[in-house]
């Protein structure tokens, strides 16, 4: 089993990176990576992510710090900073380390207020690691801004070929509504509707990653104009807006991309990573490893659900940890392969 472990984590690790690198490359980071126009992506729930795969890629990481210093303005603190509250203490580390990065740059005062709500670090560890897992070598110069934050690595020193986010990538709905209306939960809600017959307050509050407070007044408001509209259904009241007119006046040709839940699916991804590296894991055989792995597997099923994923299946074999373990291996990349597409 450690053969396999150590085989299907790095094959793994490698997947995630080259999920990351299609959606950035879409989101116009520079790369050879092939785009993806499957779904909408989800520049926050993306960038939290990132902070914990791209350690272990720091051309990525380097990449996203320059697309940031273009496009940044066009993500969302506010919804960043509830998306962060289910991460690891090492995701919120690099996270803020990040935003004080920006905040230095001389970005929007936003950055400052997400900087400063994420915890300090504890001792300092390396930033960047190796795919197999080891820390990268340590430079003689450390960046300050990051070293302030308790993460080391070199300077960063950038390449100079950031660009604005491409408005016609189905993909970058949202980046263009955004651009278009405003960084506030409108421009996240009309996507949405744009990908759905209707929905309610309730609903896109949940997959939108907005409070239902905010949601419901957001929607009372807009629903003035007569051009979102909404009806009774039963004891609820839904949304819903003429989606071939929203179509036309932006320029976007049906079918849409689908609306995924990122955050989710990125929080999935993590977890299983997590899983694969946890020493209960790495120490245990037989029926021990067996069970851990059929009821981490079962767990994940209740997040692929409400995360809109295909059903899966995890063998359970008492007298041995393999088939357990190669039926874990293809949920993963089943989940992979559907959420890529």
């Amino acid at each position: 089993m450690d053969k396999w472990l150590k085989r299907f984590n790095l094959q793994y690790r490698e997947l995630l990176l080259d999920l990351s690198w299609r959606q950035w490359t879409t989101l116009g980071v520079p790369g050879h990576a092939r785009t993806t126009v499957g779904s909408i992506f989800d520049p926050d729930a993306l960038l939290i992510f990132s902070c914990f795969i791209t350690r272990y890629d720091q051309r990525l990481f380097d990449e996203i710090l320059e697309w940031l210093a273009v496009n940044g303005s066009l993500l969302n603190i506010q919804r960043l900073k509830r998306i962060v509250t289910n991460s690891s203490k090492a995701i919120r580390s690099v996270l803020g380390a990040v935003a004080l990065w920006e905040r230095n740059r001389g970005a929007e005062s936003k950055w400052a207020s997400l900087s400063q709500s994420l915890q300090a670090p504890g001792d300092e560890e390396p930033l960047f690691f190796l795919k197999e897992g080891k820390p990268l070598p340590m430079p003689h110069r450390t960046d300050p801004i990051f070293r302030e934050r308790g993460l080391l690595r070199n300077e960063v020193k950038f390449r100079n070929h950031g660009k604005f986010f491409s408005p016609d990538q189905p993909a970058n709905l949202l980046l263009k509504l955004r651009a278009f209306l405003g960084v506030n939960s409108r421009a996240d809600l009309i996507a949405y509707l744009l990908t759905h017959e209707e929905a309610n307050a309730y609903e896109m509050a949940r997959t939108c990653w907005f409070s239902q407070r905010a949601v419901h007044d957001a929607l009372t408001e807009m629903r003035r104009s007569q051009l979102i509209h909404s009806a009774e259904k039963g004891r609820e009241i839904v949304y819903f807006i003429q989606r071939d007119r929203w179509e036309g006046f932006l320029k976007v040709i049906p079918p849409l991309p689908k609306w995924r839940n990122w955050p989710l699916i990125f929080g999935l991804l993590h977890r299983i990573h997590e899983k694969l590296n946890d020493e209960k894991i790495l120490q245990a055989s037989g029926e021990p490893l067996s069970s851990e792995i059929f009821l981490f597997a079962r767990n994940l099923e209740m997040t692929m659900h409400e995360a809109g994923l295909g059903k899966f299946w995890v063998r359970h074999s008492p007298e041995s940890a393999g088939p357990a373990a190669l039926s874990l291996e293809k949920m993963v990349l089943a989940v992979l392969d559907e959420i890529s597409q």
